[in-house]
């Protein structure tokens, strides 16, 4: 029997110097120590807003607001299937402190220095497109 693909929502956030939100997976959980655009799963009942707003909160501490769907992007795993969405966000207000309660590191970093760090394909091909 196929399972439903898991729902996964990820947020492309700027600041104010136009530089993007990086951050690092831990390294026990599935393609840890890559880098990525923070976000994760969809629970039940949520929609993909109300998914990437307690994520990027849950992670980061941080408060966004969701501004539009930038790129879908299937993600196939021996395990799993992954239906990834990734939204433009900003910043509810500026400054605000990161505290990185589940992820290892983060960056902010400009758009040219992206190809610096290791991704998973599916935020590679992103990166191609940003």
């Amino acid at each position: 029997m196929k399972r439903s693909p898991v729902a996964v929502v990820a947020a492309i956030i700027y600041d104010s110097r136009g530089k993007v939100l990086i951050t690092k997976r831990p390294a026990h959980v599935h393609l840890g120590g890559l880098w990525e655009f923070p976000g994760g799963k969809v629970d039940p009942g949520e929609n993909d807003e109300q998914a990437l707003i307690r994520e990027i909160r849950e992670e980061t501490g941080l408060a966004i607001r969701v501004k539009e769907l930038y790129w879908r992007e299937i993600a196939a795993f021996p395990e799993k299937t992954v239906r990834l969405h990734f939204y433009l966000c900003a910043l509810t207000h500026e400054p605000q402190e990161i505290i990185p309660d589940e992820i290892d590191d983060y960056r902010w970093v400009s758009l040219n220095s992206l190809p610096a760090f290791r991704f998973p394909e599916a935020d590679a091909r992103l990166i191609d497109r940003l």
